[in-house]
């Protein structure tokens, strides 16, 4: 999503000689679960929180 918004490419290397044999190979959070056991819920999107994010490090970025 930040490669998104930047309108840059990522390119992901993997090493193998890094990953163990018990690694996950994919994890996925759940909102569900969270939410059932802390009744949590987001109120702002990802998306604009990174939007927040970049825009922040773009303007610290300017000021110095």
């Amino acid at each position: 999503m930040i490669a998104h918004q930047l309108n840059v490419e990522v390119e992901c290397n993997i090493d193998p000689s890094l990953i163990r044999p018990n690694d996950n190979r994919k994890i996925i959070g759940s909102f569900e679960k969270l939410h059932t056991c802390t009744g949590w819920k987001p109120i702002y999107k990802l998306e604009d929180s990174l939007a927040d994010i970049i825009n922040y490090w773009k303007n610290i970025k300017n000021i110095q």
